[in-house]
């Protein structure tokens, strides 16, 4: 293993999920995260390559390379079951077992809990929308574990995470890099992953996911979507059928913290969501710089500068 290749024990610890209810295991150290055989600097840069709006990331995974791609919405490392073996015993409908050694950009891990499912089509989409990923297979998809040690700042200019190592209680070792943010506000973790309190068309208020793998815009629930358009229309006085502001195309007002977008493009799905009203994807998070920090929960914003959120004419207001 070269020098700069970091690796993180890891021990017990039990998790909740929707399809995954047992016990698995974790890293541990700093608290949840693990105790680095070789301790890493404060601060570690990782490149990836942004594939239609994902964070792909090239990485190993028992001596099989490939890619990973980053997802913020899933509480466990997720493998490829069409290209990774993981041996698992079947518990409920969640393939379930260890990875001996992983490894993503500098940052290396091992006896890290997975689940192993089908991701064949994430894979092609990923290969064909990527010239230089054509070759190469998909691991599986990193969550919010792999990413607990640090606060993961995302850059999507640049096409590269910052992470800034965190001590027990998830206080940065060093200084966030960057100018001064615009804002930084709580983070809701369920069931392992990251939600934000905001709130849409001037007084309906939403819990929402921050995620990574959700390469669209923003996805409202549909009988939250009702109420938002309902909202809309009482506030414009449009008829059901008005043909200006609706909901699948745009959503006037989206309020978060300080943060305020006048109008913001979103879809709609039939989806069941559960325990909150919608996600933000790659076209809501890349008009921000973004840091995460899910020991501590919290999330350090900067204005991007020119920020526009989608077109133009929508652009990232903080207000006062």
């Amino acid at each position: 293993m070269s020098p700069s290749t970091f690796v993180v024990q890891s021990r017990p610890l039990h998790i909740q999920h929707p399809s995954i209810q047992t016990r698995v295991v974790r890293d541990s150290g700093n608290a949840l995260s693990g105790d680095f055989v070789t301790t890493p600097p404060s601060i570690v840069h990782v490149p990836f390559h942004l594939v239609d709006g994902l964070i792909v990331i090239d990485g190993v995974v028992n001596g099989q390379t490939g890619f990973w791609v980053l997802t913020t919405g899933g509480p466990i490392l997720a493998l490829n079951a069409k290209r990774v073996t993981l041996p698992a015993e079947n518990v409920a409908t969640a393939n379930l077992g260890n990875v001996q050694q992983l490894q993503w950009g500098p940052i290396a891990m091992r006896d890290v809990p997975a689940t192993s499912i089908d991701f064949h089509v994430t894979e092609e989409h990923v290969r064909t929308s990527s010239p230089a990923l054509r070759a190469s297979p998909m691991l599986g998809f990193l969550g919010v574990p792999q990413l607990e040690p640090f606060t993961t700042i995302i850059d999507y200019d640049n096409e590269e995470l910052t992470l800034v190592l965190l001590d027990r209680a998830g206080n940065p070792l060093a200084p966030l890099p960057g100018s001064r943010p615009i804002a930084q506000l709580p983070l809701v973790m369920s069931n392992g992953t990251p939600f934000v309190r905001a709130i849409v068309a001037d007084t309906i208020r939403g819990l929402f996911q921050l995620n990574t793998g959700n390469n669209g815009k923003v996805m409202l629930e549909e009988s939250f979507a009702k109420r938002v358009k309902q909202s809309i229309q009482r506030a414009t006085h449009h008829a059901p059928d008005g043909d200006t502001t609706t909901v699948g195309d745009e959503l006037c007002g989206f309020v978060w913290g300080p943060i305020s977008i006048g109008r913001m493009p979103v879809t709609v799905t039939t989806l069941r969501l559960e325990m909150h009203e919608g996600k933000l994807g790659f076209g809501f998070m890349r008009a921000f710089r973004i840091g995460l920090n899910f020991r501590n929960p919290g999330a350090t914003v900067w204005a991007r500068t020119g920020s526009a959120l989608i077109e133009g004419e929508r652009v990232l207001r903080p207000t006062p």
